[in-house]
């Protein structure tokens, strides 16, 4: 419930940004996981929020990127990568690394995206 919270919030106000300024709050959201794994277990609660509003965030720019045509594609992409990122961290990661190692480790990729998009945020063609 937390992660589809804030992810919603992501996509929310995500809006009201330009795509290189959302793409630094992303940045800023996926660093502030360090903290947030710092307090484990208490940022166990936390955590969730937070990743769906880097989500949240991530999808919307990348909906903007994307051409009309496009955007059903973007969407396919999104969902079969959360679903083999789960399997991928759920069978691998947090059995050989643990659960704080894993979420610092993923943090960690979500603020190379926020990077990426911020420094490359142009439009991608509909041949996704």
């Amino acid at each position: 419930a937390g992660f589809m919270l804030g992810a919603f919030g992501g996509v929310y106000f995500s809006r009201y940004f330009k795509p290189g300024a959302a793409a630094w709050i992303q940045v800023i959201l996926a660093m502030s996981f360090i903290g947030i794994v710092m307090f484990w277990p208490v940022g166990a609660f936390i955590f969730p929020l937070w990743a769906g509003m880097a989500g949240g965030i991530q999808f919307t720019l990348y909906m903007e990127m994307a051409p009309r045509e496009g955007s059903a594609r973007v969407y396919a992409a999104d969902v079969v990568g959360a679903g083999l990122g789960a399997l991928w961290a759920g069978l691998f990661l947090v059995p050989l690394w643990g659960m704080a190692a894993t979420m610092l480790f993923v943090a960690g990729l979500n603020g190379v995206m926020g990077l990426l998009l911020r420094v490359q945020p142009k439009r991608v063609s509909a041949d996704l």
